[in-house]
C-alpha cells in the first residue's frame, strides 16, 4: 500500500509540470449510441448523453462481480484441500480439534467475502464523470475516496502524466484538479484511450457555442442545440480548436458562419506575426495544387493548412479542400512551406 501511494505521489507530481490548454488538440472519437445505457443495464460507459449533460461511468463493469467468482473457485479448491488433508492426517478423528474449527472459521470467511463481492457489483457506489454544458460545471471523483467534486469548467486545468516502467512513457493518462482547490488531482478516463482525445472531447463538449461533438449519441439533439445558438446570436467558441467543430447540416453550417468560422480561429491560432491568409485576389499567379500526405499521392491532404515563408519576411497561409486542392507560389518565386496537422 505504501508503494501504491508513494507512486501515485510522484505521478501526480509528474503531472504538475504537464499542463494542458482547454483547447481542441486532437481529434476525437465519435460518441456512438452503443456506448449509452439501455433500460435494464447499469455498466454502460455512458449514463447520459444529451444537449444539456454527459455522465460517464468510471465504475469498471465486472471488477467485483469477477472477482466472486475467482472467490467461489479459491474456495471450492480450499475446501477440497482442507477436507483431503484434514481426513489423511486425522484419520477418524476428521471432526475432532481445534485446527477443524479455525478452517473451518476461515472457510467461512472466504464465502462471505465472495458474497459481498457480488452484492457490492450491483449495489456499491460508483463514480463517474459529469460534464454540466448548460451549467458549464464538471464534476468528477476524487483519487482515493467515493467523494465527488464540481467546480466550473473554466477553473479545471487538464494535465497529463506517464506511467509504466522506468521511462513514465509507455501509458499517457489523463489528470484533472480544480484550480480553486487544494485536495489534489483526479485520473479520469473516457471511451478514447489517448488522454489528449479525451480532455479534447470534454473541451469540445463543454463549449457551448460550438456544435455538438461528432458520434451519431447526438443526432438527435443537434438541431435543438443548432436553434439555442441561433437564438442566441451564434456567440463566438468559449475556448480555442485545431480541428473543425462543424454543423450537422451544410445549411446550418452556412448560416451559423455568418458569424463566425472554425478556419479563422485555427487560423489565429497558427498564424505567426504579420502574417496573412491567401487571398485571390491579392496573391496573384498563384498555382491551383493538389497536396498529398503520402510519397506516393495517394493520399490527397484534406483541410490543411500551409505557410509558405519568402525571402523578404512575408508569411501567407493557405488551406486546402476537402479532395487537397489549394494554391502554390508560382515556380519562379523562391519559398519554404510548412503545414500544420
Amino acid at each position: 500500500m505504501i508503494r501504491v501511494l508513494i507512486r501515485l505521489f510522484y505521478k501526480l507530481k509528474r503531472a504538475a509540470n504537464s499542463k494542458l490548454d482547454t483547447h481542441i488538440g486532437a481529434e476525437i472519437e465519435p460518441l456512438k449510441k452503443e456506448y449509452i445505457k439501455v433500460e435494464g443495464e447499469k455498466h454502460n460507459l455512458y449514463q447520459r448523453v444529451d444537449d444539456e449533460c454527459v455522465v460517464y461511468n468510471l465504475t469498471v463493469p465486472g471488477v467485483m462481480r469477477d472477482l466472486g467468482k475467482e472467490g467461489i473457485m479459491g474456495t471450492l479448491f480450499f475446501a477440497a484441500v482442507f477436507l483431503y488433508s484434514t481426513y489423511k492426517f486425522a484419520g477418524e478423528d476428521l471432526y475432532e480439534g481445534s485446527a477443524l474449527l479455525i478452517w473451518f472459521v476461515i472457510f467461512l470467511v472466504c464465502i462471505s467475502v465472495t458474497v459481498f463481492c457480488f452484492w457490492y457489483e450491483e449495489n456499491g457506489p460508483r463514480k463517474f464523470i459529469t460534464l454540466d454544458r448548460k451549467q458549464g460545471l464538471m464534476t468528477f471523483p476524487r483519487q482515493v475516496s467515493f467523494e465527488h467534486h464540481t467546480a466550473p469548467f473554466d477553473r479545471i486545468q487538464g494535465l497529463w502524466v506517464g506511467t509504466g516502467a522506468n521511462s513514465s512513457a509507455l501509458a499517457m493518462h489523463l489528470v484533472v484538479k480544480d484550480l480553486d482547490s487544494k485536495k489534489g488531482s483526479s485520473f479520469l478516463d473516457g471511451h478514447m484511450t489517448w488522454y489528449s482525445r479525451n480532455w479534447s472531447f470534454y473541451v469540445w463538449y463543454m463549449d457551448k457555442n460550438r456544435p455538438l461533438p461528432s458520434g451519431d449519441a447526438f443526432d438527435a439533439y443537434r438541431d435543438k442545440d443548432f436553434e439555442r445558438r441561433k437564438a442566441e446570436g451564434f456567440p463566438p467558441p468559449l475556448y480555442t480548436s485545431s480541428y473543425a467543430t462543424p454543423e450537422a447540416t451544410p445549411e446550418q453550417q452556412a448560416e451559423r458562419e455568418q458569424y463566425w468560422k472554425d478556419e479563422d480561429y485555427i487560423l489565429e491560432i497558427i498564424m505567426e506575426e504579420g502574417g496573412v491568409k491567401y487571398d485571390p485576389e491579392v496573391h496573384l499567379g498563384w498555382n491551383a495544387v493538389t497536396r498529398y500526405n503520402d510519397a506516393e499521392r495517394t493520399s490527397p491532404s484534406a483541410n490543411t493548412w500551409y505557410k509558405y515563408d519568402f525571402p523578404n519576411g512575408d508569411k501567407v497561409y493557405m488551406k486546402t479542400d476537402e479532395q487537397g486542392r489549394g494554391y502554390s507560389p508560382p515556380s519562379s518565386v523562391e519559398f519554404k512551406m510548412t503545414f500544420y496537422e
